[in-house]
């Protein structure tokens, strides 16, 4: 396994406190033996929205301010590693708004709400009109969709809103019909499933 020489490691971390996100920084430094999980949930905390979801650009290809389930998944990435139980007010709110947020006349969760215009984002998020946005959101029945299924069977307990069977119809109707191949994110969405 390769490894980082003493002066590369040294170079990462000066590099990560002058330019990373207090996020990545506390995360970095829970790798390092040096952080703690209660400073990575902390700053992670700036992120959820009153209602559940997060948001504010944790996925950083959009800089939106609103909820949206691409951004929950990322933040139940970071709840996962850090191996938080099941009824931390964190994944607790984030499977709130998952519930709340799932379109049952898709079947999916959509991966993110229909942003301002002027909302700092990467081409991929900026769409023509309502229309085509819809016409993205409909695509999205393994990103964010399957992620979203796992943290939901993962962290959500005995509970099983019907939405679940809905959800996990929609994720084995794709991959039935999409075996050859899988697009990269389509892929790691299944991989965290």
């Amino acid at each position: 396994m390769k490894t980082l020489s003493p002066e590369r490691l040294n170079a990462a971390a000066i590099f990560m406190q002058e330019h990373a996100r207090p996020l990545e920084r506390e995360l970095f430094r829970l790798e390092q033996g040096t952080g703690s999980a209660e400073d990575v949930l902390r700053e992670l905390a700036a992120y959820q929205h009153d209602d559940g979801g997060n948001g504010h650009g944790l996925e950083p290809d959009a800089r939106s301010a609103l909820s949206s389930v691409l951004d929950t998944t990322c933040a139940l990435q970071v709840l996962r590693r850090l191996k938080t139980a099941p009824d931390h007010p964190q994944v607790q709110r984030a499977l709130e708004y998952l519930e709340s947020g799932f379109d049952s006349e898709l079947g999916l969760w959509p991966i993110r709400p229909m942003m301002p215009a002027d909302t700092p984002a990467a081409p991929w998020w900026t769409y023509r009109d309502a229309e085509h946005w819809a016409e993205k959101m409909a695509e999205g029945a393994l990103n964010p969709t399957a992620e979203a299924l796992g943290y939901w069977i993962e962290f959500g307990g005995d509970a099983q809103p019907t939405f679940i069977e809905q959800a996990e119809s929609t994720v084995r109707a794709y991959l039935a019909q999409h075996r050859d191949a899988l697009e990269m994110h389509d892929l790691m969405c299944v991989a965290r499933l």
